[in-house]
């Protein structure tokens, strides 16, 4: 009976090492992932943000083309629209990133918990 609960005992922890090791790989590899979807996400913000910059300055450069023509409150009211749009796509961008990752970085505190 001795031999049997020494046998049971060294395959309990064999088993709870092996589950162990598990456990880390899956966090390392979950780690990794987490990782790249967040470097992911980042750059198609980054890329967003660019391309509602490109937007702003074109958009600006037809509105100073036409200032000629435009009353005065008018041009500084399209200009002030734009920067507005551009200052609330800038700020959307970020706020989903941020919860992005706030989620991501709530994933692996579930995990390591």
């Amino acid at each position: 009976m001795k031999d049997f609960e020494k046998q049971l005992q060294e395959t309990k922890k064999y088993l709870e090492a092996q589950l162990q090791e598990l456990k880390l790989s899956y966090k390392s590899r979950l780690t990794d992932a987490v990782s790249m979807a967040c470097s992911e996400i980042q750059a198609r913000v980054e890329e967003s943000n660019k391309l509602a910059l490109d937007m702003f300055n074109k958009e600006k450069e037809l509105i100073e083309k036409s200032k000629d023509i435009l009353p005065e409150s008018t041009f500084t009211t399209q200009i002030e629209v734009a920067e507005k749009r551009l200052a609330s796509i800038l700020e959307l961008n970020k706020s989903m990133l941020d919860k992005f990752i706030s989620d991501q970085k709530s994933l692996l505190d579930c995990w390591s918990a």
